[in-house]
């Protein structure tokens, strides 16, 4: 049988249409995918600049964006163990940490990440890396460990029993740890030694602890407590949040600006260095466990049932992702 050239040319622009519109839905169906994600319990949210970004969670959850959060894809991590904190220090280049001493290595976004030896089986709550090689990793039972080759190794420092959950330092000597009974540990030489910059006798818990230099910190807990320093540590004055409710992670983008988040969807801002402190409407009653902001304008906050949201306005609104 003799096909006419124009008959070929009409078939051959179908199969493509066909193939074209084939690729549409896939695509589409593809975008949809790396959208949903399974409801859990989401801990801590890191960007690296305006458009990549990691969320880590239970069950050894990660999931990352390269679109600002329009989009996630589940990434492999390897364990089953709740994920705790996470950080990078490039696009290429984090940790995570978590459950049972678990810490997390990846050198490529996230497309791998492989176990490193912590030493520890205590729960690590949070950490902190100042480049590449140097950081710090802290939690339960007094656990704080610091690595000085990327982690490769995990050496454990003596700064005190009480559990951690949460640390941050300014550079390689000059870092804090937080935690229960509203104990904080200030050390200036690395992590040699720790001087205790206890904070109160209540028996309350301290989640989280921001430094935006030397002088200026915060930290916050349970029962919508705020504690501030202008002397790097020496000491610290309360300040009032407006909210009875638990504040799990604080952040600043300067000295006078920066969001707490906590329990019920609670969003709290100041822009006095937290002389006052206004709500702001988070959309969602969920809990969120963390915060995060590269400028002014732009954040991120996760939590309770894979709850994602961003501003883009400093926090006037929130849009669900």
């Amino acid at each position: 049988m003799t096909i006419s050239k124009s008959r070929l040319v009409n078939c051959c622009a179908a199969l493509l249409c066909l193939s074209a519109i084939y690729s549409g839905i896939a695509a589409a169906e593809e975008k949809t995918t790396q959208s949903v994600r399974p409801p859990c319990l989401y801990y801590s949210v890191d960007f690296a600049n305006a458009n990549t970004g990691w969320i880590v969670g239970e069950g050894g959850v990660i999931v990352k964006t390269t679109d600002g959060g329009r989009t996630w894809i589940n990434q492999n991590s390897g364990t089953t163990n709740n994920l705790l904190s996470v950080q990078f220090v490039t696009v290429n280049d984090g940790w995570a940490v978590g459950a049972k001493g678990t810490i997390l290595r990846t050198k490529d976004g996230g497309k791998t990440w492989t176990p490193q030896s912590s030493g520890a089986s205590k729960q690590l709550d949070s950490m902190r890396f100042v480049n590449l090689n140097i950081g710090w990793a802290a939690g339960d039972d007094g656990t704080v460990l610091k690595t000085y080759d990327g982690g490769i190794t995990w050496k454990p420092q003596n700064a005190g029993r009480t559990d951690f959950h949460a640390c941050w330092f300014l550079n390689s000597k000059v870092g804090w740890a937080a935690g229960n009974n509203l104990a904080i540990q200030k050390t200036s030489d690395g992590g040699e030694t720790w001087i205790n910059q206890s904070s109160g006798e209540k028996k309350d818990r301290l989640w989280s602890i921001y430094f935006i230099n030397a002088s200026s910190g915060w930290t916050v807990g349970w029962n919508g407590v705020i504690l501030s320093t202008t002397d790097g540590g020496a000491t610290w004055k309360p300040q009032s949040s407006g909210t009875p409710r638990p504040l799990y992670c604080i952040r600043f983008v300067n000295p006078d600006t920066g969001w707490a988040v906590g329990q019920a969807g609670t969003i709290m801002k100041t822009t006095d260095g937290g002389t006052t402190w206004n709500p702001q409407s988070s959309g969602t009653p969920d809990t969120l466990q963390s915060v995060d902001f590269i400028n002014a304008t732009t954040g991120w906050a996760v939590g309770k049932n894979s709850t994602t949201i961003k501003t883009v306005n400093g926090g006037k609104t929130w849009k669900s992702l």
